[in-house]
């Protein structure tokens, strides 16, 4: 019982976040933010694989 309200309390909280915060955080991070979203969009499955398998990034930072 405890999980399914704390994964639902997350689920609501990222809802919220992306659809209240997403333009609020595109304005503030400007063209860097949306070359970033456009190579995701592009080829998202070779960003992720390099990503997560490469280890100069910190897994906290990934999530």
């Amino acid at each position: 019982m405890e999980l399914s309200g704390a994964t639902l309390g997350a689920l609501l909280a990222f809802l919220i976040a992306r659809h209240l915060g997403a333009e609020a955080v595109t304005r503030r991070a400007g063209p860097r933010l949306r070359s970033l979203n456009d190579g995701v969009s592009a080829e998202g499955w070779r960003f992720v694989a390099f990503v997560r398998l490469v280890p100069l990034f910190p897994f906290k930072l990934l999530n």
